[in-house]
């Protein structure tokens, strides 16, 4: 929006002092809004509508509109807060000079450990700010070189990375009002009883798409593979409808390696979550599931429920000459290509056994018979990967032989 001269001199006065906040209705905001001639609608930074915007409006050049975003708690060290901007003609680039997006702690600036510009299908921009402390507001300074407005659609957190990756989720749909994304954040946030739904609606002529991407804030790689968590709340015959589901993974906006289409496949029972990998063989940090269900008359509907993401280490791979071990020898069962940070853990059965080897297990102590060994990898913290599985024979050492001289 440009500049109108005929605002008046009071009105730049009260500009140079006057700021805006903004509470939001959802995602822990909260409160009530005001307004001053620097930013118009300020609520709707925050009413959780991605139709609808605050605009941040300098009156004069180089003058600073300004919009605080207050949590009503205290946000943990480590969580990403998301800000959807935009500004007409201006590349992603140009948002990293022209604003500034602050943490607070009650007012007091909390360092920035990391602030980034995402683009998202269709089109959009986040601003991404990583504070290295908790904070409970976030603070936009918009001092614009020319006279264009910033809007500002909405503003959310990701979830802290308990679960070991899972950042924010968004959504776009293709074709109908009918299909949409429903609370698309709780794919990510930690409670497995929780759910997003991305839901398709068939149309009489064209195939209907509607898709969820979720970000990751600390990227895999090609140690890793993405899990899913999937379900349907309700009973659909999904052979009959034609639906098809994918994952796919992407490094920003470049698809990495091939898609998952069998999503929907091991999905057999009402209410019961699904375990979906996708192994990107490199570096990834955002996946993006799909749904799609062809033309019908009348209209058919599918729904698919996310409950979550994680980025997990790849199954170890076992390497031993022979599954033959004599009780006390040296010989070990070696993971292959062991990767450095990543912690390996040894079972028989659900018993984890002790072992001081990093990377490496001597089965020679175990009692003489068969066993069955497993041994998963993960990062500190994190969940564990799928096992390897081997079994082995330790068998007892021969009798020194005794030599009769008759």
């Amino acid at each position: 929006m440009k500049y109108k001269r005929s605002r008046i001199a009071f009105i730049f006065l009260i500009s140079f002092l006057s700021y805006t906040q903004a509470f939001a209705q959802r995602n822990y905001f909260d409160g009530t809004p005001t307004s001053t001639i620097l930013i118009e609608r300020p609520e709707r930074a925050a009413d959780g509508d991605l139709t609808t915007a605050a605009t941040l409006n300098p009156p004069f050049l180089w003058f600073t509109s300004r919009l605080v975003l207050n949590y009503t708690g205290s946000i943990p060290v480590g969580t990403t807060t998301f800000i959807r901007v935009d500004v007409p003609g201006m590349t992603p680039d140009n948002f990293k000079t022209l604003l500034t997006a602050t943490p607070n702690l009650d007012g007091d600036p909390v360092a920035i450990s990391a602030i980034n510009v995402v683009t998202q299908y269709p089109n959009a921009t986040y601003i991404a700010i990583t504070a290295s402390g908790a904070y409970n507001s976030v603070r936009i300074d918009y001092h614009p070189s020319d006279f264009e407005a910033m809007m500002v659609y909405d503003a959310f957190f990701g979830h802290d990375p308990s679960d070991c990756g899972a950042g924010w989720a968004t959504s776009y749909i293709n074709g109908n009002a009918a299909s949409a994304v429903s609370s698309a954040t709780s794919a990510v946030d930690g409670d497995p009883n929780s759910y997003s739904t991305i839901r398709v609606q068939s149309d009489k002529k064209k195939v209907i798409t509607t898709s969820q991407t979720i970000y990751f804030s600390n990227a895999g790689s090609a140690n890793d593979l993405v899990r899913s968590y999937l379900s349907e709340e309700a009973t659909f015959n999904k052979n009959a409808l034609g639906v098809t589901g994918t994952v796919q993974a992407f490094l920003d906006e470049t698809p990495v390696g091939f898609a998952n289409t069998t999503i929907l496949s091991g999905i057999t029972q009402t209410g019961v979550t699904v375990p979906v990998d996708l192994e990107p063989k490199g570096s990834f940090n955002r996946i993006t599931i799909t749904v799609s269900i062809p033309p019908s008359n009348p209209a058919k509907t599918y729904e698919l429920s996310v409950r979550g993401a994680q980025i997990l280490p790849l199954q170890p791979v076992l390497s031993l000459s022979s599954p033959e071990f004599c009780a006390d020898a040296e010989d070990v069962i070696s993971i292959s290509a062991p990767v450095s940070g990543l912690q390996y853990r040894w079972y028989e059965g659900t018993t984890q056994l002790p072992n001081s080897l990093p990377d490496s297990y001597l089965p020679t102590k175990l009692p003489v018979g068969q066993h069955v060994l497993s041994v998963t990898a993960s990062k500190p913290g994190c969940p564990e990967s799928s096992p390897a599985t081997v079994t082995i024979n330790v068998n007892p050492r021969p009798q020194k032989p005794e030599i009769n001289p008759y």
